[in-house]
């Protein structure tokens, strides 16, 4: 048996309005509510209050932007542009969608093993230097005793 729907509520109305506001995706505002991307873009086709709030805080969004490039353009029209690519890449054409993707290749390389003559000059197991156990393993015998 199917979960009964979830209503949403007038606080979820204004949660939609104000994440919208300040920009935040639909993926975003779904996982603000606590609710599965998919969930939420069937609420939206389904709720005409919920696609009203999503529209009033984009427009919300848009609204402030034209006011601050009122303000920059003012100044310097390239910086302007630069700001509203940067805001909405989607909308006014930006290539860079901020996203970034990092590749690492790691190659690690694997020494084949040493012989027993040169694993010695490696630790260095002298004679004269150690204990008579750890010379009779360096010699290649030793007790199994331990």
């Amino acid at each position: 048996m199917p979960r009964p729907k979830r209503k949403l509520t007038p606080q979820d109305y204004r949660i939609i309005e104000e994440a919208a506001a300040l920009g935040a995706t639909q993926e975003r505002i779904a996982f603000i509510l606590v609710m599965a991307p998919a969930t939420f873009k069937r609420r939206l086709a389904d709720d005409e209050r919920a696609r009203l709030a999503l529209n009033a805080g984009r427009a919300r969004l848009e609204g402030e932007q034209v006011g601050n490039l009122r303000k920059l353009a003012k100044g310097d029209t390239r910086a302007a542009l630069a700001l509203l690519a940067w805001l909405d890449p989607k909308k006014w054409g930006s290539k860079d969608e901020r996203k970034t993707e990092a590749r690492v290749q790691v190659e690690i390389v694997i020494p084949p093993a040493l012989s027993a003559e040169e694993y010695r000059k490696v630790i260095d197991l002298s004679p004269k230097d150690t204990p008579p156990q750890r010379k009779a393993l360096a010699d290649g015998g030793g007790d199994d005793a331990g």
